[in-house]
């Protein structure tokens, strides 16, 4: 598992933890219409998960160089983006 993805998924858990603290009423353990609960996972142990919906989140910094790079892998070849 790549160390990156864990502390992204981490941060993001720690962002939806405060926003549950700020907002007693924000309930994300409830199922939706299929049965289906909230979750967040990071990219290495999602494979096989079936969503209607499923939102990524991207981090990226500078290099040792200093350049960003804007390399996303597979997302920017032809077809990328997905079915």
């Amino acid at each position: 598992m790549g160390l990156s993805n864990i502390k992204q998924q981490e941060a993001i858990q720690e962002e939806i933890e405060e926003l549950r603290k700020a907002n007693p009423g924000f309930d994300l353990n409830s199922k939706n219409e299929n049965g289906e609960r909230f979750f967040v996972k990071n990219l290495e142990t999602i494979q096989g998960d079936e969503r209607d919906i499923i939102f990524l989140s991207v981090g990226f910094g500078l290099d040792s160089s200093r350049k960003l790079s804007l390399n996303f892998g597979p997302l920017n070849r032809d077809g990328g983006r997905g079915a």
